[in-house]
């Protein structure tokens, strides 16, 4: 199977809007990151920061292939990073 991906660094989410599901496609390296893709297949966002340590591991335990809501935001004016919220930690606050 090919996958043909086309990195959109140009896109936003405006910020704190409600949750979006993306397919994982790269699960959480290392180093923390991961890769999802939105459900259209047209955009790959590469996940660098989480809103806290339970988002981080919700994200963890998911395999490549499995859906997950969420909202992306910005991770500074690098590139294509972002910083992933699940929508029900955004309500614990």
């Amino acid at each position: 199977m090919l996958l043909l991906v086309v990195y959109d660094t140009m896109r936003t989410q405006s910020s704190r809007d409600s949750s979006r599901p993306y397919t994982i496609v790269g699960e959480m390296n290392d180093h923390g990151a991961m890769t999802v893709v939105n459900t259209s297949g047209d955009a790959v966002f590469h996940i660098v920061e989480y809103d806290d340590n339970s988002v981080r591991r919700r994200l963890e335990s998911l395999e490549a292939g499995q859906s997950v809501a969420l909202t992306l935001d910005r991770a500074g004016a690098r590139g294509n990073v972002w910083q992933a919220s699940l929508e029900d930690s955004r309500h614990d606050r």
